[in-house]
C-alpha cells in the first residue's frame, strides 16, 4: 500500500484552508473603494445592526399651553398616523370590550401613546389636569378627551371674561336694558367659578 507521506498531508491540509501569512481578501468593490477615499481620518466603521440606516427620530417642539390646540392635534394626529397608531387617541371611535382578542394590542399602544402626548404638553396644563381629576389618564383617547374639554372651556371662559368686560351702557337703549344684560354676563362668569376684577366691574357699570 502507498502511504501518504508528510507532504501530501500538508498539500491536502492546504487545499481546504490557506495560513495566515497566505490568505488573501477580495478586492474592495469600486463603490466601497471611493467611500473609503471620501471618509475622513476620524470615521470609524461600525458594524452593521438593526439600528444601521434607520431614519432619524422625528420630534415635535410644539407644547400645548392652551393657545393651540388646533395646530397641536394636527401634529399628534400625523405623528401616529406614521406608525399607524392614531386611533388610539381617536376619543369618538369606541374603546374594545375587555373580551376583545385585540384588547391587549389596544392597551399596549394605548399606553405608549399617552406617555408620549403627556410628554408634549405644558406644565400648566399638567398641573390643571391633576387638580381637575381623581387618577391621570393612562390611555391615550382619555388624554385627548381630558385635555380638549380643558382648553376649551378656557377658551369659553376667556370669551365670556372678555364679553363682560367689554359691555358698554352706551351699547344699550336703556339702563334697564344694560342692567338685565350686565347681571346675566355676570352670572355667566359665576357659572365658571370666575369673579371679575373690582375695578373691571365698577368701570363697566360707569
Amino acid at each position: 500500500m502507498t502511504g501518504y507521506g508528510e507532504d501530501d498531508n500538508a498539500g491536502e491540509g492546504s487545499s481546504r484552508s490557506l495560513p495566515a501569512s497566505r490568505q488573501t481578501s477580495p478586492a474592495p468593490a469600486p463603490e466601497e473603494q471611493q467611500q473609503k477615499q471620501q471618509q475622513p481620518a476620524s470615521y470609524v466603521i461600525r458594524p452593521r445592526t438593526q439600528a444601521t440606516n434607520l431614519p432619524e427620530e422625528k420630534t415635535i417642539k410644539l407644547l400645548l399651553d392652551g393657545s393651540n390646540l388646533a395646530r397641536w392635534k394636527r401634529q399628534i394626529e400625523y405623528r401616529l398616523r406614521m406608525i399607524r397608531i392614531h386611533e388610539v387617541a381617536d376619543y369618538k371611535l369606541p374603546r374594545p370590550e375587555e373580551t376583545d382578542p385585540d384588547y391587549d394590542i389596544w392597551e399596549y399602544w394605548s399606553r405608549i401613546a399617552c406617555g408620549w402626548i403627556e410628554s408634549l404638553l405644558d406644565q400648566e396644563i399638567i398641573t390643571i389636569l391633576e387638580s381637575g381629576v381623581d387618577t391621570f389618564p393612562s390611555r391615550a383617547n382619555d388624554t385627548m378627551r381630558e385635555v380638549e374639554t380643558l382648553v376649551r372651556r378656557a377658551d369659553n371662559v376667556r370669551r365670556q371674561v372678555i364679553k363682560f368686560h367689554n359691555m358698554k351702557r352706551s351699547d344699550f337703549s336703556s339702563a334697564d336694558a344694560f342692567i338685565i344684560a350686565y347681571l346675566a354676563q355676570y352670572n355667566q362668569l359665576v357659572l365658571h367659578k370666575v369673579e371679575p376684577h373690582p375695578f373691571g366691574a365698577m368701570f363697566v357699570m360707569l
